[in-house]
């Protein structure tokens, strides 16, 4: 396995492989390096006759292999791309026989094909060779993790596409803005075209960054949630402390923790409807990126849970108003209790 920054030396150099599988959380990100590559090896102009996308939630191994043995047209070589080819995670899409093929076939790619996939790692925490399908095709193709890029990086990136807008931002607000975007070159493209049409017409300030921003909190609510989920209290009250330290409010954080839990059970409700990520994100003004995560998240708990862990904020809540209560307390039995409650 190699890093991001191994693979752009690769694709500086000309000294690229037959396959790669991109392993990691942003999506926009992993589609930029796939078109690097791909304008690399192809020139644009033979791009329509030798370009083949498949879905990675549809493609079986007979699609891979038509897609390949076929020769390019005056072409030296064909780029074949499966995007979100999550079946390297979880393999459902595939018998064990063939997805054993597969693998072989990543191996001995033809050498007229490059042969370009992705996968769509769950968070920040999640390792691509945790997984036992990327595990293995890491012996048969070159695999890249596509881990959170560097503050100097995101900053270069989101410069550019202020740029794409003519719109300038001052070197000051640009970091504020990467300090509170999420890592996620997506959302920061999209947070960028938010801004631009913001602030029309005059120069963008620290406030409108604010005004617009989720705040980072938000985002350490999901990682505390998922600490319930998995049933570890330690670590989500390890975390909550280390919150209050910054100086977090823990009338603030049980808001966010209760929110959080409501958010959950209407995405829920609504996956259960079979609404596909896009709708939803549509009805509750949200990215579908977001989405996409609290529906995998939502997945840990059943309605029942989510309505428990819902009450016991509200209970929480009254005893903090009440002037006996220590505070930090009740709210360290609130994580425990929605872990128990979690658990049943």
């Amino acid at each position: 396995m190699i890093k991001l920054q191994e693979l752009e030396k690769q694709i500086k150099d000309g000294k690229l492989n037959n396959s790669y599988l991109l392993a990691g959380t942003d999506e926009a990100l992993m589609k930029s390096l796939i078109d690097n590559i791909t304008d690399k090896v192809l020139p644009k102009d033979l791009r329509d006759l030798n370009y083949i996308k498949l879905d990675g939630f549809k493609v079986s191994y007979e699609d891979i292999v038509n897609a390949c043995e076929t020769l390019p047209f005056m072409s030296e070589v064909k780029v074949v791309v499966i995007y979100r080819a999550n079946f390297f995670k979880s393999q459902k899409e595939f018998s064990e026989s063939e997805f054993k093929k597969v693998l072989d076939y990543y191996n001995n790619t033809p050498s007229h094909i490059v042969l370009l996939s992705y996968v769509l790692l769950d968070d920040k925490r999640d390792k691509p060779l945790k997984h036992k399908g990327i595990l293995n095709i890491d012996k048969k193709a070159t695999v890249v993790h596509i881990d959170r890029q560097k503050e100097d990086r995101l900053i270069r990136e989101a410069e550019n596409v202020f740029k794409t807008y003519n719109k300038e931002i001052g070197k000051v607000e640009l970091r504020y803005f990467i300090n509170k975007v999420e890592k996620n070159f997506e959302i920061i493209r999209n947070e960028i075209g938010k801004l631009v049409n913001y602030t029309e017409g005059r120069e963008i300030k620290r406030e409108d960054i604010d005004t617009l921003l989720p705040s980072k909190s938000e985002e350490d609510i999901f990682d505390l949630i998922d600490f319930i989920s998995d049933k570890k209290p330690e670590k989500a009250i390890v975390l909550m402390n280390d919150l209050v330290f910054k100086g977090e409010n823990l009338n603030k954080l049980l808001t966010l923790i209760e929110g959080q839990f409501k958010k959950l059970y209407e995405i829920k409700f609504q996956a259960e409807k079979n609404l596909n990520p896009q709708v939803i994100a549509g009805n509750l003004k949200l990215h579908p990126f977001v989405v996409e995560k609290l529906i995998k998240q939502g997945k840990k708990f059943s309605f029942r849970q989510l309505e428990d862990c819902m009450r016991l904020c509200v209970d929480t809540e009254k005893r903090m108003k009440s002037l006996s209560t220590n505070v930090l307390t009740e709210m360290e039995f609130l994580l425990i209790s929605t872990v128990r409650t979690s658990s049943r």
